[in-house]
């Protein structure tokens, strides 16, 4: 599948060249029409981390893939897959000028949307695009929000909560770790007109300078594995943010590996249908 769009992604750093940047090109926090993401995770538990996601503006729908789907909160009269378009406030951005990306969490039995994309179309995209990549059937919680001022240019975020994480202290790609990112490897082969950047996280032990370029060294990683499966350099970008954007602040065994992680910002996914 080819969006036929040619995209250009913000300015970043080549695949080899990690920048420190003051502006996150995500952050697990962001207001307005988009999302506040919290994390409960249970001491020494193993179970799934629970995932809480409030959108300001936003009537969530959820729908079961293989299944008639079901609104959560939305009137009888409404489409089961249509997103709700509302007054909004002014999109929200970046320190950067940049609208923030849309937010995709696949965690466990569920996949969580949220942020404004610009038209019907693309939030349908998306949601399609979710449900593909996701690893098993899987229930859409939808938050998201039309607003036709946002570009269709915006990044789409993807946290991944129940991936494999990096070891402690490390920044090497494991085998069972490389299986994860065959999705990722997968999408841009078949959306080449997609760029990503890769944002390169570390958990909260430790000395922040060595916190930051641990993180890096992890972006690194990522993107070195991806060009080795040969997706091109120069659709790939990344940095580190060492400790700075953490999904959870529980220090429990749990906790901590979750924040041992990198994160995909898609450029480029909603451009053919937010035209």
């Amino acid at each position: 599948m080819h969006t036929g769009t040619h995209f250009t992604p913000p300015p970043g750093p080549s695949h080899r060249r990690l920048r420190r940047t003051a502006g996150m090109v995500c952050g697990a926090v962001a207001v307005g029409a988009t999302a506040l993401l919290v994390v409960e995770v249970s001491g020494g538990s193993s179970r799934t981390p629970t995932l809480s996601l409030a959108s300001a503006g936003a009537h969530p729908t959820s729908t079961t893939m293989g299944a008639p789907s079901t609104p959560a909160s939305t009137s009888a009269a409404s489409p089961a897959h249509e997103t709700t378009s509302t007054t909004l406030a002014p999109p929200v951005v970046l320190p950067d000028g940049s609208p923030v990306p849309v937010l995709v969490v696949f965690n466990g039995d569920a996949i969580t949307l949220a942020g404004a994309v610009p038209t019907q179309a693309a939030a349908d995209r998306l949601r399609a695009l979710a449900i593909a990549n996701s690893k098993s059937p899987a229930q859409v919680i939808d938050h998201l929000v039309v607003d036709a001022r946002v570009p269709a240019t915006v990044g789409v975020r993807v946290i991944e909560m129940n991936a494999l994480r990096f070891a402690e202290g490390s920044s090497a790609v494991t085998p069972e770790y490389e299986a994860e990112l065959a999705r990722v490897v997968n999408l841009m082969r078949a959306l080449p007109s997609v760029t990503v950047t890769v944002i390169g996280h570390a958990d909260q032990t430790g000395p922040t300078g060595a916190n930051l370029q641990l993180s890096q060294d992890r972006a690194t990683a990522i993107i070195d594995y991806l060009v080795s499966r040969g997706i091109s350099p120069d659709r790939l970008s990344g940095r580190g943010v060492g400790d700075r954007d953490l999904l959870t602040t529980r220090t429990s065994t749990a906790g901590l590996a979750l924040n041992r992680r990198t994160e995909f910002v898609f450029y480029g996914l909603l451009a053919a249908a937010a035209r």
